[in-house]
């Protein structure tokens, strides 16, 4: 069961809103890692897999949440 921060927006126009299409991946300490704005693009990053699990030991976060 893994999770990561990868946010993707949409970019253009319709009748009603403009979207800037900022699209970011952040590591597990949320610095960002990969960051896109106002153009339409697939992006790859490498995930480090390790990272994520050490920093996740180290800091559990994710003990704190409350599912409602």
């Amino acid at each position: 069961n893994q999770c990561f921060v990868i946010g993707a927006n949409r970019i253009g126009t319709d009748p009603n809103f403009e979207y800037n299409g900022c699209s970011a991946v952040f590591n597990p300490m949320g610095e960002e890692l990969v960051i896109v704005e106002n153009e339409e693009k697939i992006i790859y990053c490498e995930i480090n897999l390790d990272e994520v699990k050490n920093i996740r030991e180290k800091l559990p976060f994710l003990n704190d949440m409350k599912l409602i």
